[in-house]
């Protein structure tokens, strides 16, 4: 049987959103610059650089989202709890980015 498409699996619609953004990575005690790249109530997916040490069960914080269609669709506050849910290494199909889906932490 087949696996579920990562669209079929989630709870939320995405809305497509590009917007700079910062994840703080507690081990690495770092900031990282990231690009969001879309958004729902319950995650968002985003590109980072491919040396960011990230990896999927890894905690971190999203930081300052800067764009209006961002803070309606994530929970208040200037830092966003997340668990980071799957890392797309592979292809890199953003020009050299890697691929990360986040879960928000409620």
């Amino acid at each position: 049987m087949a696996k579920p498409s990562g669209s079929d699996r989630r709870r939320h619609a995405r809305s497509k959103i590009a917007a700079p953004v910062k994840f703080y990575h507690a081990s690495a005690n770092k900031g990282y610059p990231a690009r969001c790249i879309d958004v729902s109530p319950g995650g968002m997916g985003m590109v980072v650089s491919p040396v960011a040490p990230i990896k999927a069960g890894q905690h971190v914080q999203v930081i300052a989202p800067e764009a209006q269609a961002l803070a309606e669709q994530l929970p208040p506050g200037d830092k966003i709890d997340a668990t980071v849910a799957r890392v797309e290494r592979g292809a890199l199909p953003t020009g050299g980015q890697v691929v990360v889906g986040l879960k928000i932490d409620n």
